[in-house]
């Protein structure tokens, strides 16, 4: 980001807008996580980039970073009150990729995101409206157990 713009979004954008970055505050909206497995969440991301991003967002003051003194050494890194501030913009952009993913032409069968499916529970109600449904009709079975 340019340093000599007037905007103020540059201030959030500085932090916010580097590949990946997005990604990993989303999946640290549901509690801290080593980064083994923050580097498990994506594809195509490598180690390398993993460690700037994390080091960066910790620089920034957005991301805590926690050892433990153990054998072997365990790290883990969670939202910071400032990171937390961020969440309502990326439960917004869950609820347009969810929007678009909806009216997508070529759905793709995409494996879950435990962070989207907390996000969409919470969004579903407000994006679309409640729709009449349909009694289920069942039909009776005999089990015998055993």
């Amino acid at each position: 980001m340019p340093s000599s713009s007037s905007c103020r979004i540059d201030v959030v954008l500085d932090v916010v807008s580097d590949l990946w970055t997005l990604g990993i505050l989303h999946e640290l909206s549901l509690g801290p996580r080593r980064p083994v497995e923050l580097f498990g969440s994506f594809r195509g991301m490598s180690s390398k980039t993993l460690a700037a991003r994390l080091k960066k967002l910790t620089r920034k003051g957005v991301l805590e970073r926690k050892s433990y003194p153990e054998a072997p050494p365990r790290v883990e890194y969670s939202l910071t009150d400032k990171g937390r501030e961020l969440l309502p913009i990326i439960k917004t952009i869950a609820a347009v990729a969810l929007k678009w993913h909806s009216d997508s032409a070529s759905k793709k069968d995409l494996p879950p995101c435990r962070a989207c499916e907390i996000v969409f529970e919470e969004v579903l109600p407000e994006a679309e409206p409640s729709k009449p449904q349909r009694p289920v009709q069942r039909r009776r079975t005999d089990v015998t157990l055993l």
